[in-house]
């Protein structure tokens, strides 16, 4: 049985998970070779999904929406949306 904060606590925990879930992220192309259509950042996200998936039975990624190539890219390569989510940030007053 568990103890929480020294109180006895009857439902046990899920402490495991089967899925094995692998992020993609910080993928990005030099200014310089943007929209020239070499498709450096596919190829590179392709090859990087190819590894994750030796040892993943699942990729995630988080891209703004507003970055149409970014969402093309991830698109073309099978990515899907499951979830939308706002982010937030927190800053200290003076």
């Amino acid at each position: 049985m568990l103890s929480i904060e020294g109180q006895p606590h009857q439902r046990e925990p899920v402490l495991q998970l089967e899925l094995a879930v692998q992020e993609l992220g910080n993928v990005a192309t030099h200014p310089a070779y943007r929209g020239l259509g070499l498709g450096l950042a596919t190829a590179t996200c392709a090859r990087l999904c190819q590894e994750l998936m030796e040892t993943a039975d699942e990729i995630t990624l988080d891209v703004a929406a507003c970055i149409a190539a970014a969402v093309a890219c991830y698109w073309g390569l099978g990515f899907s949306t499951f979830a939308q989510y706002e982010q937030a940030a927190f800053v200290r007053r003076s």
